[in-house]
């Protein structure tokens, strides 16, 4: 066990995350749109208002409301399950509707700054699925090998060099109109950022990732810097979107929204757009690839409607990127700091990764239930922020490092005493009679790795069990069935073992004999089967193998990494 002032108020946020997850409670509500066609071009338009107020339809009885305003008779719908078991209808419905008001805008949207630690850290998460830790050391072998400047930095400037080399190179390899007239400059935004040095960019920019001999993952690296970097010094795109208020005859007091974006001139888009931490696995059905052009008391034919039935969401667990963004809206600690912090929370348990999200382990409830009851001050958000602001002032003598050490150390001893004194031993209690000394309850024990049953008379009765899970427990007896008793390569038989996250395969003799083996993957297998054992395009020697990512399987040489051939595996 450990306590830390960034470690655990990481976990804090990530306990009180879960938290919300586990007290949400999904609202209902419902999305009316209709389908219309204007001059042969088909798009969708939703219910917003009723008398000129914003209309929120809450259950089936508000639709029914809607619908009979337009003449539908609602005696016989017929309800059907969409693929997340949600209730929707697919109405008929033959009317007009005129279109009473329009206007299209044009908005500017400004290219993003270079890279500083924590936004590369961000978006090799979002793009590269890099864990922040791995964003780091592979930062660090660019940087020691020429071809970044130091990736630990608060600073958003480049030097008059990098930007007059970025505006050479747009203006000889873009248009000119892509090059901007002035040097755009930027200002960071953190109140206590450190600028001892330049922002992430490349050593050169004439060096484009094209052109750069590079390992794999390397150059996905460099190349999210480079085009980041060339593309703060590029023309701001200009979006134009159009909003178009449509009104139905049958029920002219109600008014329908087609919203649309266009990019008129995308300028810097052409070469960069940042990711964000939403989701998208709900994303809409959107319109065509451009509205009709219609003039005010013009009509849309409508040809259908549809009800869906919605339900919110609770709040996603935080992934590696969101938490470092969190972390720095905080103030919480330095960005170059933010890998080894969450590397230290995973190793110590308090954190388990399932499907690229940070889960809190029951550790993490135990340990920060007990630090926020005894260490309140310790846990504060603000508490750390100050710390810095502090630090800072120390660097620049503005502060005396023996007095504000005393001060922390006055208040922490008081609450280091309190705890000593008053706090209780969390046991969390089976209900069951240990059944070796039979005298004393079992208890919940945990390691550094995993949770399990154990006497609470601990050390004279040494009774311990595992914590049996049944579906896992079925999964391991599936394995065992398929492959154990088969010959080892490496001497007597094949047996199924467990490890921290998952099972292996390893000789019955192990630790003896070292031969340990991953679970095979039945997909890659069946892809391997498929489409690999096919010669090697570029060596022209070795052999083609299916191989796993954290997005998909791909293709690639048997040499790697001699032979760096990679490729994507055919769309059938």
């Amino acid at each position: 066990m450990s306590a830390w002032r960034v470690q655990s108020v990481a976990v804090k946020l990530i306990v009180e995350r879960e938290r919300e997850i586990q007290n949400f409670k999904p609202e209902e509500s419902w999305k009316l749109k209709v389908s219309l066609n204007a001059k042969w071009i088909d798009f969708t338009s939703e219910l917003a208002k009723i008398w000129d107020k914003a209309k929120k339809i809450k259950n089936q009885e508000d639709i029914i409301k809607v619908l009979s305003t337009l003449w539908i008779n609602t005696d016989n719908f017929q309800e059907k399950k969409d693929k997340k078991w949600n209730i929707y209808y697919e109405i008929p419905l033959l009317s007009d509707f005129e279109l009473i008001a329009s206007d299209k805008k044009d908005s500017i949207r400004t290219p993003w700054a270079p890279f500083t630690t924590s936004t590369l850290q961000q978006e090799a998460s979002r793009k590269l699925g890099f864990w922040v830790s791995q964003t780091m050391a592979v930062a660090q072998n660019l940087y020691q090998n020429w071809h970044i400047t130091y990736m630990r930095t608060d600073s958003v400037n480049l030097s008059d060099l990098a930007i007059g080399t970025s505006r050479k190179f747009i203006e000889e390899n873009f248009w000119k109109e892509y090059s901007l007239q002035e040097w755009r400059k930027f200002k960071t935004k953190q109140a206590n950022a450190q600028e001892a040095h330049e922002a992430i960019r490349p050593s050169y920019i004439d060096k484009t990732p094209e052109n750069v001999w590079l390992e794999w993952n390397d150059l996905r690296l460099y190349k999210l810097i480079w085009e980041r970097t060339v593309a703060s010094q590029m023309k701001d795109a200009i979006v134009e979107t159009t909003t178009y208020t449509f009104s139905p005859t049958l029920a002219a007091n109600q008014q329908w929204i087609t919203k649309w974006e266009v990019i008129k001139f995308a300028w810097f888009m052409k070469l960069y757009m940042e990711w964000t931490d939403e989701e998208n696995e709900d994303a809409e059905e959107t319109n065509s690839s451009t509205l009709p052009e219609m003039k005010n008391w013009e009509f849309a034919t409508s040809r259908s409607l549809f009800a869906n039935q919605v339900f919110s969401k609770p709040p996603s667990r935080y992934t590696e990127a969101m938490l470092v963004k969190k972390l720095e809206s905080e103030w919480i600690w330095r960005p170059s700091t933010y890998a080894p912090t969450i590397t230290t929370i995973v190793d110590r348990w308090y954190v388990e990764k399932i499907e690229k999200k940070l889960a809190p382990t029951d550790i993490a409830f135990m340990v920060n239930d007990f630090l926020e009851i005894y260490f309140k001050k310790m846990m504060d958000y603000k508490f750390t922020a100050k710390i810095e602001e502090e630090l800072d002032e120390i660097s620049m003598w503005k502060q005396d490092w023996v007095k504000m050490l005393e001060i922390f150390y006055e208040d922490f001893k008081k609450d280091l005493l309190n705890s000593d004194e008053n706090a209780l031993k969390v046991v969390e209690k089976v209900w069951r009679e240990c059944p070796e000394c039979k005298e004393w309850e079992l208890i919940y024990k945990y390691s550094k790795s995993w949770k399990f049953i154990g006497c609470s008379r601990y050390p004279e009765c040494k009774y311990l069990e595992n914590i049996v899970d049944a579906s896992k427990e079925e999964y391991l007896n599936t394995l065992r069935e398929k492959y154990e008793g088969k010959p080892c390569e490496a001497g007597w038989t094949i047996v199924v073992k467990t490890w921290r996250f998952w099972p292996f395969l390893a000789s019955s003799l192990y630790p003896e004999v070292k031969w340990i083996w991953k679970i095979p993957n039945e997909e890659i297998m069946a892809l391997e089967e498929k489409f690999g054992w096919e010669k090697c395009d570029k060596c022209e020697e070795w052999i083609m193998h299916v191989k796993p990512s954290r997005r998909w399987p791909f293709l690639a040489c048997s040499k790697y990494p001699d032979c760096k051939n990679a490729k994507p595996l055919p769309k059938e």
